[in-house]
């Protein structure tokens, strides 16, 4: 009985140092970050957001919040903490503004998430899509750029997103 308990501290331990590092990688090319691209990597415990050779200090709203977020370089995310967010809702969090524009099912893999497509303008020159399940966080995002008919797409590696 003991060594079970142990056990069972132990996988809830390793489960909240898991979750502190949320990695998104290039759906084209997944492997491709052991080479130091193509991947982002969000760690909320270290406050730090890293993608190919660089990276960025970063900024994560606070418990006490109305938003869960992070505040990287190159991009940003938020999400209300209460309350579900509906198509055509709309908020602001710190420099970024975030639209709900749908509802959708994400099928992947063999494996289907409810999800609301949430945009966000980065700048005249590029759109932020995001991909978000209340159950599961962030799972996805993509960076359009004006202009330009691809697109950069990063899927979450572990089974939940930011924030959980």
């Amino acid at each position: 009985m003991k060594t079970f308990l142990v056990g069972l501290l132990l996988a809830a331990t390793a489960t909240r140092v898991a979750a502190a590092e949320y990695v998104y990688s290039d759906f084209a090319v997944p492997m491709a970050d052991s080479h130091g691209a193509f991947a982002y990597r969000v760690d909320t415990t270290e406050k730090l957001e890293r993608h190919g050779h660089t990276g960025s200090r970063l900024y994560v709203c606070g418990d006490g919040d109305e938003f869960h977020c992070f505040i990287a370089g190159g991009f940003s995310f938020a999400v209300p903490r209460s309350g579900l967010p509906k198509v055509g809702d709309h908020w602001k969090c710190k420099r970024s503004e975030y639209f709900v524009d749908a509802v959708e099912s994400l099928q992947i893999l063999g494996l289907t998430q409810e999800v609301m497509i949430i945009s966000s303008p980065y700048n005249a020159e590029r759109r932020d899509i995001f991909y978000y399940s209340p159950t599961a966080g962030l799972l996805a995002m993509k960076f359009e750029h004006k202009g330009h008919d691809a697109a950069q797409i990063f899927f979450l590696r572990g089974s939940k997103g930011f924030p959980y």
